[in-house]
């Protein structure tokens, strides 16, 4: 259950220290998803098993930024809004 998106290409709007690394302003910055997806620190079920069923329940509404199956932004999902 990979992510469409393997990475998602940011910038940095303002200086930073990120897991103890120096992040400038203006810094290109590239999000793994499928690591943040599989973070135990952001969901109560198990996140390396495929349950479906988290998001009836326990992970209904993950942390903002912490499920983005389609990327981010207005284009990330045609369905979404």
């Amino acid at each position: 259950f990979s992510p469409i998106a393997p990475v998602v290409p940011r910038q940095a709007t303002c200086d930073d220290i990120i897991d103890g690394i120096e992040v400038k302003k203006g810094d290109k910055i590239v999000l793994a998803i499928q690591n943040l997806h599989r973070d135990p620190h952001y969901w109560k079920i198990d996140p390396s098993k495929f349950i479906p069923e988290r998001f009836l329940h326990e992970d209904k509404h993950p942390p903002h930024c912490a499920y983005m199956p389609f990327g981010g932004g207005h284009r990330a999902c045609a369905g979404q809004d």
